[in-house]
């Protein structure tokens, strides 16, 4: 690595050399303000004697190795390249600018000394905007794109202006309109402050004492370490955008487009720390489902990755990746046939609940065996379910990190694993928690499974509470209305609802030590319409009983009063004569109790844990 003070004149003194701007830079976003500020203080600073420079920062640069079949030109002797090609690493902005300010300086000088100015920059102006290579007399622009090249043309805005510039007989390409703004503003701006009086003092000040530090980086990987350093306090580069770039070069068509993760990271609407959350999120994934390997969410370690990862079936696997985690895992699209409703619903369960250690799991069926994807949601939703019920969770990742570990033998990267068939993912995800929960050694098989739920039963039902697992809570009394997640009586998500748990024994009734342990247990929830769950929450039984009752009718019916005359809560009357109000069935069972409290609390909670067991053990994690 080499530092050094320069003027500004030596960015431009080297012989045939250009600016490659890559594709992770964001493109041009001076303000026309910002420019004018510029020149102001190098207004300024060249009419005040004691000002001896003006700082433009620190520009840093990582030289490009030109072989003979590079991106930018194949470097022959008719090839138009130049010979030395510098990739900005930090600086672009800077640097555009300047080439505006060459160009305007330029055509400004030209007029002056039509009109008799006698003086002659030590820097040929044009120079800050084009190189010293000749094309038919005319020159090369001296920034490009990831994407231009010397040979075949330019479609970068910033190369086809600058390229303008060198051939005015040509149209003037269409252009964003930032450029052409900061263009015209820094146009208007010399041509209104610079005159035959001070344009010499002004260009010398500029080229020989607006100085910055150049810093010039031998390996990508130092500039890249520096670069987060010079910019700590700014918006980081990610390592795919990064490796982007690098693909830009090498794989140009097609692969370079990104049209699936560009999609899922979402520049145009995302902020940058979601941009960057889910870039590096993305590489972390695509290390485990490709070759096993969990490297560290961070810049240098996701980049050493994705170094080696040039490859194009590899770029295609990450395609895939950011395809899953867009339609399926982010917005469940039901463009997928197999992409069914009830695997919907476990989707957004999983990310309702915060389990996002199954994600390589799932992308990796959806890379190689989508139609196995609902399927191995329902045996990821049991095996969660059972295990979150009563064990620490910080373990739990560790059961999905080993199906990805290059020396397990449940290795299912990609490389050196093989993908399970479901019925051999649920066997794997049983024996776990077979060994979590304790079973003994000896006996039948169906001696040991009764023994395994008994004691599930018996050390997790206390732990199962709407305090501390509201969305396994929610899950619970879903599949105890039914016993597939299909259900028309609540929203087509049931896991955002914040007002539709109903405590069937109300907490405000509460007199007892014991009513208060078991009062958020799933014994003493069920689902209500939020609109009636509010109206009714501090009510007596008697009065709730009645209510559920007329909510268990199939007819719709004008009722207005309780068995004693007094008025029934509105929302409960305006629900009772909708007629496209569904029947609350499900209802049936608690309003038939005559009296509701801790024993009948205690005896469905029991019910429905015997209920959850056969569905999530039995019937989800079967293998069969």
């Amino acid at each position: 690595m080499r530092a050094s003070v320069c003027q500004l004149r030596d960015l431009y003194t080297t012989f045939n050399k250009a600016y490659v701007i890559p594709s992770y830079q964001r493109p041009f976003a001076w303000s026309r303000d910002k420019a004018a500020e510029l020149l102001e203080t190098i207004l300024s600073d060249s009419n005040d004697d004691e000002v001896s420079i003006t700082s433009l920062g620190t520009l840093l640069f990582h030289p490009l190795e030109l072989q003979r079949n590079n991106p930018y030109g194949n470097n022959l002797p008719t090839s138009n390249a130049v010979n030395t090609i510098w990739e900005v690493i930090d600086g672009q902005q800077r640097l555009t600018t300047l080439a505006l300010i060459g160009k305007c300086l330029n055509d400004r000088l030209r007029t002056l000394q039509d009109n008799g100015l006698v003086y002659q920059p030590n820097t040929d102006l044009q120079q800050l905007y084009c190189t010293y290579r000749r094309v038919n007399g005319r020159p090369m622009p001296l920034i490009i794109r990831d994407g231009d090249n010397f040979d075949t043309g330019f479609n970068s805005e910033i190369s086809r202006f600058l390229d303008h510039f060198n051939n005015l007989n040509q149209p003037e390409p269409t252009i964003g309109n930032n450029l052409r703004l900061v263009y015209e503003g820094i146009s208007h701006w010399v041509w209104e402050n610079l005159d035959a009086s001070n344009f010499q003092r002004f260009c010398d000040h500029f080229l020989d004492r607006c100085s910055f530090i150049q810093v010039e980086a031998s390996e990508e990987n130092q500039a890249f370490t520096l670069f987060e350093t010079l910019n700590s306090t700014s918006e980081p580069l990610t390592a795919f955008e990064v490796y982007k770039s690098r693909v830009v070069r090498d794989f140009p068509g097609n692969l370079a487009n990104f049209e699936y993760t560009n999609q899922y990271l979402n520049y145009s609407d995302s902020k940058r720390d979601e941009i960057t959350k889910k870039s590096n999120d993305l590489v972390f994934f695509h290390g485990q489902v490709w070759c096993g390997i969990r490297t560290k969410i961070h810049f240098v370690y996701l980049k050493k990755y994705l170094d080696r990862q040039l490859l194009e079936d590899r770029i295609i696997g990450l395609e895939k990746i950011s395809l899953f985690l867009k339609d399926v895992w982010d917005n469940q699209s039901e463009s997928f046939s197999w992409l069914s409703r009830e695997a919907i619903n476990h989707i957004r369960f999983l990310k309702a609940s915060k389990h996002f250690a199954p994600i390589p799991l799932l992308a990796r069926y959806f890379a190689d065996s989508p139609e196995d994807l609902p399927r191995v949601l329902e045996i990821v939703c049991g095996f969660f379910v059972l295990w979150r019920s009563g064990l620490a969770n910080n373990r739990l990742p560790e059961a999905y990190r080993a199906l990805f570990d290059q020396n397990s033998p449940n290795n299912m990267a990609i490389v050196g694993g093989r993908l399970k068939r479901p019925h051999e993912l649920a066997s794997y995800f049983r024996e776990i928690l077979i060994s979590r929960i304790g079973v003994p050694q000896r006996g039948d098989t169906a001696e040991r499974m009764e023994t395994l739920k008994q004691n599930w039963l018996h050390n997790f039902q206390r732990n199962l509470n709407y305090d501390e697992l509201p969305t396994i809570c929610r899950l619970v009394v879903l599949l105890d209305v039914e016993s597939r997640l299909r259900s028309n009586l609540l929203p087509d998500d049931p896991w955002t609802k914040l007002d539709d748990i109903e405590h069937i024994f109300s907490q405000a009734n509460v007199t007892t030590d014991s009513i208060g342990q078991v009062i958020n247990s799933i014994g003493n929830l069920t689902f209500l319409p939020p609109t009636i769950n509010r109206s009714i929450q501090n009510i007596e039984w008697s009065e709730k009983k009645q209510i559920y009752d007329l909510l268990t009718r199939p007819t719709r019916t004008n009722i207005n009063f309780y068995e004693d005359g007094s008025p029934l809560p509105e929302a409960v009357v305006d629900f009772l004569r909708d007629q496209n109000t569904p029947c609350l069935a499900y209802l049936c069972d608690i309003c038939s109790h005559a009296t509701w409290g801790e024993s009948e609390i205690r005896q469905r909670n029991n019910e429905m844990l015997n209920r959850i067991w056969e569905i999530m053990f039995t019937n989800y994690l079967r293998v069969n």
